[in-house]
């Protein structure tokens, strides 16, 4: 009875997983290249190892002759580097080239679905809100972030903090920072705070 454990695993990007499953290759071609992913990154944890045919046959069951033309057409499409060559009795330095795009006729056809799904967002601006006594006393302004126009947090901060330093007040800082620089009660300390 099979009994498999949770360890020893693979450590696998899903990305490149993904990629693999959706690749529009023959059986033999994924069992290959699996057969790569469990030598080098599960063995070795590296991206790359030395592997021989004779073990990549031990592991995918194939014959001698299509292991070989299915692990040539795979070093021809680019699927599969090989970082060096054999020599003597050392097999060949093989690992997987990790830009699936580049797969040649086995690029998966949803290629750019996958990468925007693991692709993180560009993060959102932070832009805190303005100080609570000037949200709560304008009521354009209650509920809402705040309102700078084209200025950004750190813009206003460094034109209220020069108003207050004695260069004068620009026109662009919103009306109520205007004015509350002008009645002291926009301080230092309160510009520090946004």
């Amino acid at each position: 009875m099979a009994s498999p454990q949770p360890e020893p695993f693979v450590k696998f990007s899903k990305e490149l997983l993904e990629a693999v499953i959706a690749a529009p290759m023959p059986a033999t071609h994924k069992e290959i290249l699996l057969s790569v992913v469990l030598v080098t990154y599960g063995d070795f944890g590296k991206k790359d190892a030395r592997i021989s045919q004779a073990r990549l046959r031990r592991i995918t069951c194939r014959a001698k002759s299509s292991l070989a033309d299915a692990l040539a057409d795979l070093l021809k499409e680019g699927v599969l580097c090989q970082l060096e060559p054999p020599r003597g009795s050392r097999s060949a330095r093989v690992g997987i080239q990790k830009d699936y795009e580049a797969w040649g006729k086995y690029t998966p056809e949803s290629a750019g679905a996958i990468r925007d799904r693991y692709r993180p967002t560009a993060p959102k601006e932070y832009r805190p809100a303005l100080p609570k006594e000037y949200r709560q006393s304008d009521p354009s302004l209650r509920g809402r972030r705040e309102e700078l126009g084209s200025l950004t947090v750190l813009q206003a901060r460094a034109l209220a903090l020069a108003a207050l330093a004695g260069d004068g007040i620009d026109c662009r800082l919103p009306e109520k920072i205007r004015d509350g620089i002008r009645a002291g009660t926009v301080t230092r300390e309160v510009v520090e705070k946004w």
